[in-house]
Protein backbone atom coordinates (compact mmCIF):
# COMPACT_ATOMS: atom_id res chain seq x y z
CA UNK A 1 0.00 0.00 0.00
CA UNK A 2 0.89 3.61 -0.79
CA UNK A 3 2.39 6.10 2.21
CA UNK A 4 0.45 8.91 3.21
CA UNK A 5 3.43 10.12 5.20
CA UNK A 6 6.70 10.68 4.09
CA UNK A 7 9.24 12.63 6.33
CA UNK A 8 11.91 13.42 4.38
CA UNK A 9 15.36 14.34 6.46
CA UNK A 10 13.44 16.64 8.60
CA UNK A 11 15.73 18.72 11.05
CA UNK A 12 14.58 21.94 13.20
CA UNK A 13 16.93 23.86 15.82
CA UNK A 14 16.10 26.26 18.38
CA UNK A 15 18.87 28.18 19.04
CA UNK A 16 21.64 25.94 19.69
CA UNK A 17 20.07 22.84 20.56
CA UNK A 18 19.14 20.47 17.63
CA UNK A 19 15.64 18.88 18.19
CA UNK A 20 15.12 17.12 15.19
CA UNK A 21 17.66 15.90 13.35
CA UNK A 22 18.12 14.69 9.62
CA UNK A 23 14.74 12.53 10.35
CA UNK A 24 13.43 10.46 8.37
CA UNK A 25 10.21 8.02 8.33
CA UNK A 26 7.39 6.30 5.54
CA UNK A 27 3.68 6.40 7.23
CA UNK A 28 2.07 3.38 5.31
CA UNK A 29 -2.11 4.72 4.09
CA UNK A 30 -4.12 2.53 6.85
CA UNK A 31 -1.65 1.79 9.06
CA UNK A 32 -1.28 2.61 12.99
CA UNK A 33 2.45 3.77 13.46
CA UNK A 34 3.92 4.95 16.24
CA UNK A 35 6.61 7.33 17.80
CA UNK A 36 8.35 6.12 20.99
CA UNK A 37 11.46 7.79 22.55
CA UNK A 38 12.52 9.49 26.12
CA UNK A 39 11.21 12.70 27.66
CA UNK A 40 12.70 15.54 24.97
CA UNK A 41 13.45 13.80 22.14
CA UNK A 42 11.82 15.26 20.03
CA UNK A 43 8.53 13.42 19.11
CA UNK A 44 5.82 16.41 19.84
CA UNK A 45 8.40 18.74 17.77
CA UNK A 46 7.84 16.66 14.82
CA UNK A 47 4.06 16.52 14.84
CA UNK A 48 3.80 20.26 15.10
CA UNK A 49 5.99 19.76 12.05
CA UNK A 50 3.54 17.71 10.27
CA UNK A 51 0.70 19.84 11.09
CA UNK A 52 2.51 22.93 10.41
CA UNK A 53 2.47 24.75 13.80
CA UNK A 54 6.30 25.11 13.21
CA UNK A 55 8.57 25.06 10.51
CA UNK A 56 11.59 23.02 9.83
CA UNK A 57 14.72 24.22 9.18
CA UNK A 58 15.50 21.34 6.15
CA UNK A 59 13.96 18.19 4.80
CA UNK A 60 10.27 17.99 3.23
CA UNK A 61 7.06 16.41 4.18
CA UNK A 62 5.10 14.93 1.80
CA UNK A 63 1.20 14.01 2.37
CA UNK A 64 -0.14 11.81 0.03
CA UNK A 65 2.61 12.71 -2.38
CA UNK A 66 2.20 16.42 -2.28
CA UNK A 67 5.00 18.49 0.05
CA UNK A 68 3.16 20.72 2.43
CA UNK A 69 5.85 22.70 2.90
CA UNK A 70 4.94 26.69 3.20
CA UNK A 71 1.31 25.61 4.13
CA UNK A 72 -0.63 26.70 7.13
CA UNK A 73 -2.47 24.81 10.07
CA UNK A 74 -5.66 25.36 8.52
CA UNK A 75 -4.73 24.00 4.75
CA UNK A 76 -2.62 20.62 6.18
CA UNK A 77 -6.16 19.99 7.97
CA UNK A 78 -8.19 20.77 4.83
CA UNK A 79 -6.02 18.31 3.21
CA UNK A 80 -6.94 15.71 5.81
CA UNK A 81 -4.36 15.85 8.79
CA UNK A 82 -6.11 15.90 11.92
CA UNK A 83 -4.43 15.56 15.11
CA UNK A 84 -4.93 16.15 19.30
CA UNK A 85 -2.64 17.72 21.97
CA UNK A 86 -0.42 16.25 24.66
CA UNK A 87 -2.05 18.91 26.68
CA UNK A 88 -5.74 18.83 26.65
CA UNK A 89 -7.29 21.89 24.51
CA UNK A 90 -10.41 21.84 25.05
CA UNK A 91 -13.08 25.29 25.59
CA UNK A 92 -14.18 24.54 28.85
CA UNK A 93 -16.74 27.47 28.97
CA UNK A 94 -18.39 25.86 25.90
CA UNK A 95 -20.41 22.13 26.09
CA UNK A 96 -19.68 19.11 24.87
CA UNK A 97 -21.38 19.22 21.37
CA UNK A 98 -20.70 22.65 21.16
CA UNK A 99 -16.85 21.52 21.27
CA UNK A 100 -16.77 19.73 18.14
CA UNK A 101 -19.17 22.21 16.46
CA UNK A 102 -16.68 25.02 16.38
CA UNK A 103 -14.60 22.57 14.47
CA UNK A 104 -17.08 20.00 12.20
CA UNK A 105 -16.43 20.05 8.66
CA UNK A 106 -19.27 20.28 6.09
CA UNK A 107 -19.95 20.02 2.86
CA UNK A 108 -21.35 23.35 2.05
CA UNK A 109 -20.02 26.17 4.02
CA UNK A 110 -21.77 29.42 4.09
CA UNK A 111 -18.91 31.40 4.73
CA UNK A 112 -18.74 33.91 7.49
CA UNK A 113 -20.32 37.22 4.88
CA UNK A 114 -23.32 35.14 3.64
CA UNK A 115 -23.92 33.47 7.24
CA UNK A 116 -24.32 36.77 8.17
CA UNK A 117 -26.48 38.05 5.97
CA UNK A 118 -28.51 35.05 5.23
CA UNK A 119 -30.19 33.96 8.38
CA UNK A 120 -31.80 30.87 6.46
CA UNK A 121 -28.88 30.08 5.21
CA UNK A 122 -26.92 30.31 8.99
CA UNK A 123 -29.88 28.28 10.15
CA UNK A 124 -28.76 24.99 7.71
CA UNK A 125 -24.96 25.52 8.65
CA UNK A 126 -25.59 25.47 12.45
CA UNK A 127 -28.10 22.87 11.88
CA UNK A 128 -25.16 20.79 9.65
CA UNK A 129 -22.71 21.03 11.84
CA UNK A 130 -24.84 20.24 14.72
CA UNK A 131 -25.83 16.43 13.51
CA UNK A 132 -22.13 16.04 12.36
CA UNK A 133 -21.46 16.89 15.93
CA UNK A 134 -23.96 14.24 17.42
CA UNK A 135 -22.82 11.56 14.92
CA UNK A 136 -19.52 11.83 16.10
CA UNK A 137 -20.40 12.39 19.56
CA UNK A 138 -22.60 9.05 19.05
CA UNK A 139 -19.16 7.40 17.32
CA UNK A 140 -17.12 7.54 20.39
CA UNK A 141 -20.02 6.93 23.04
CA UNK A 142 -20.53 10.40 24.35
CA UNK A 143 -23.80 11.28 22.87
CA UNK A 144 -25.52 11.08 26.83
CA UNK A 145 -23.03 13.85 27.57
CA UNK A 146 -23.93 16.15 24.78
CA UNK A 147 -25.18 19.18 26.65
CA UNK A 148 -22.86 18.96 29.58
CA UNK A 149 -20.17 21.59 30.08
CA UNK A 150 -16.90 20.11 29.32
CA UNK A 151 -15.54 21.88 32.59
CA UNK A 152 -17.13 19.51 34.64
CA UNK A 153 -16.16 16.17 32.32
CA UNK A 154 -13.64 13.52 33.78
CA UNK A 155 -10.27 13.70 32.63
CA UNK A 156 -10.85 10.38 30.45
CA UNK A 157 -13.88 11.75 28.67
CA UNK A 158 -12.18 14.59 28.04
CA UNK A 159 -9.20 12.92 26.37
CA UNK A 160 -11.74 11.16 24.34
CA UNK A 161 -13.73 13.82 23.50
CA UNK A 162 -10.54 15.90 21.91
CA UNK A 163 -10.17 13.13 19.38
CA UNK A 164 -13.76 13.62 18.95
CA UNK A 165 -13.34 17.14 17.73
CA UNK A 166 -10.11 15.88 15.65
CA UNK A 167 -12.92 13.37 14.19
CA UNK A 168 -15.12 16.54 12.63
CA UNK A 169 -12.76 17.17 10.47
CA UNK A 170 -12.16 14.10 8.74
CA UNK A 171 -9.16 13.83 8.70
CA UNK A 172 -7.09 11.01 6.72
CA UNK A 173 -4.41 10.72 8.72
CA UNK A 174 -5.19 10.92 12.59
CA UNK A 175 -1.90 12.56 14.37
CA UNK A 176 -2.37 11.40 18.67
CA UNK A 177 0.15 12.97 20.86
CA UNK A 178 0.37 10.80 24.02
CA UNK A 179 -3.57 10.21 23.70
CA UNK A 180 -3.29 7.65 27.18
CA UNK A 181 -1.28 10.09 29.47
CA UNK A 182 -2.99 10.01 32.77
CA UNK A 183 -5.31 7.14 32.05
CA UNK A 184 -5.95 4.11 34.07
CA UNK A 185 -6.26 0.67 32.63
CA UNK A 186 -10.07 0.63 32.31
CA UNK A 187 -10.13 3.94 30.10
CA UNK A 188 -6.87 2.93 28.26
CA UNK A 189 -8.94 -0.31 27.02
CA UNK A 190 -11.63 2.33 25.73
CA UNK A 191 -9.02 4.70 24.22
CA UNK A 192 -8.03 1.48 22.51
CA UNK A 193 -11.07 0.37 21.15
CA UNK A 194 -11.95 3.64 19.94
CA UNK A 195 -8.63 4.13 17.93
CA UNK A 196 -9.35 0.33 16.27
CA UNK A 197 -12.69 1.67 15.48
CA UNK A 198 -11.43 4.75 13.77
CA UNK A 199 -8.80 2.70 11.99
CA UNK A 200 -11.63 -0.02 10.58
CA UNK A 201 -13.12 2.84 8.99
CA UNK A 202 -10.39 3.55 7.43
CA UNK A 203 -8.20 6.60 8.96
CA UNK A 204 -4.45 6.04 9.16
CA UNK A 205 -3.21 6.67 13.02
CA UNK A 206 0.17 8.24 13.71
CA UNK A 207 0.76 8.08 17.59
CA UNK A 208 3.33 9.31 20.36
CA UNK A 209 2.75 7.39 23.49
CA UNK A 210 4.60 6.27 26.41
CA UNK A 211 2.23 3.87 27.73
CA UNK A 212 4.15 0.96 25.90
CA UNK A 213 0.93 -1.47 26.50
CA UNK A 214 -1.25 0.03 24.23
CA UNK A 215 1.75 1.49 21.85
CA UNK A 216 3.02 -2.70 21.46
CA UNK A 217 -1.46 -3.59 21.44
CA UNK A 218 -2.13 -1.36 18.46
CA UNK A 219 0.86 -0.78 16.64
CA UNK A 220 1.47 -2.24 13.18
CA UNK A 221 5.52 -0.27 13.03
CA UNK A 222 6.82 1.63 15.25
CA UNK A 223 9.72 4.27 15.15
CA UNK A 224 11.97 4.95 18.01
CA UNK A 225 13.36 8.36 18.42
CA UNK A 226 16.46 9.35 20.79
CA UNK A 227 18.25 13.25 20.89
CA UNK A 228 16.14 14.07 17.28
CA UNK A 229 17.66 11.21 15.56
CA UNK A 230 15.41 7.78 14.70
CA UNK A 231 17.53 5.03 16.38
CA UNK A 232 14.99 1.87 14.89
CA UNK A 233 12.02 1.62 13.45
CA UNK A 234 10.20 -2.33 13.02
CA UNK A 235 6.96 -4.56 14.10
CA UNK A 236 6.59 -4.23 17.93
CA UNK A 237 8.66 -7.48 18.40
CA UNK A 238 11.27 -6.21 16.40
CA UNK A 239 11.20 -2.79 18.55
CA UNK A 240 11.22 -4.70 22.10
CA UNK A 241 14.37 -6.83 21.46
CA UNK A 242 16.29 -4.31 19.92
CA UNK A 243 19.29 -3.43 22.12
CA UNK A 244 20.06 0.20 21.18
CA UNK A 245 15.89 0.82 21.51
CA UNK A 246 16.51 -0.96 24.90
CA UNK A 247 19.41 0.39 26.89
CA UNK A 248 17.83 4.08 25.56
CA UNK A 249 14.17 3.97 26.52
CA UNK A 250 12.51 0.66 26.96
CA UNK A 251 14.78 -0.78 29.98
CA UNK A 252 15.56 -4.70 30.08
CA UNK A 253 12.42 -5.82 31.48
CA UNK A 254 10.89 -5.96 27.77
CA UNK A 255 13.80 -8.19 26.93
CA UNK A 256 12.62 -10.54 29.93
CA UNK A 257 9.26 -10.32 29.67
CA UNK A 258 7.74 -8.31 27.40
CA UNK A 259 4.70 -6.39 28.24
CA UNK A 260 0.97 -7.29 28.99
CA UNK A 261 -2.05 -6.15 26.12
CA UNK A 262 -4.54 -4.20 26.76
Amino acid sequence: MADILQVQKLSRQFGGLKAVDQFSMDVEEGSIHALIGPNGAGKTTITNLICGEIEQNEGDILFQGQSLTGLKVYQRAGKGIGRTYQNIRLFDSLTVVENLEVAARIEHSCGMLKTIVSKAAGEREKKERREKSMEVLSYIGMEHLAQEPVRGLPYGNRKILEIGRALVTEPKLLLLDEPAAGLNPSERKRLVDIIYKIHDKGVSIFLIEHNMDVVMTISGKITVLNFGKKIAEGTPKEIQNNEEVIAAYLGSRFRKQGVEAC
